[in-house]
């Protein structure tokens, strides 16, 4: 199963990755679902306004206390996105 989580910011993806994890120990763990960390990966589009831009360093998202690896490319079913 593939999972996509967009937010409008930093701060809003990783209280998204926080609910995903408060989830996946309760109901999803009860499903059998189960987030794999390893292949989890997180990947920030640049605004076209680069006045926009908040940072140019981005802080390490955390799920189950692990940090998710940042990609600047991802390849789902053979496609480069």
């Amino acid at each position: 199963m593939l999972m996509m989580l967009l937010a409008p910011s930093l701060y809003a993806l990783q209280s998204l990755i926080k609910i995903l994890d408060y989830w996946s120990g309760g109901v999803l763990h009860e499903l059998d679902i189960v987030c794999n960390t390893i292949k989890t990966v997180c990947m920030i589009f640049k605004p076209k306004n680069l006045d926009r831009r908040i940072s140019a360093d981005f802080s390490c998202f955390t799920l189950d206390n692990c940090k998710l690896k940042l990609v600047s490319q991802f390849r789902y079913l053979g496609d480069i996105g």
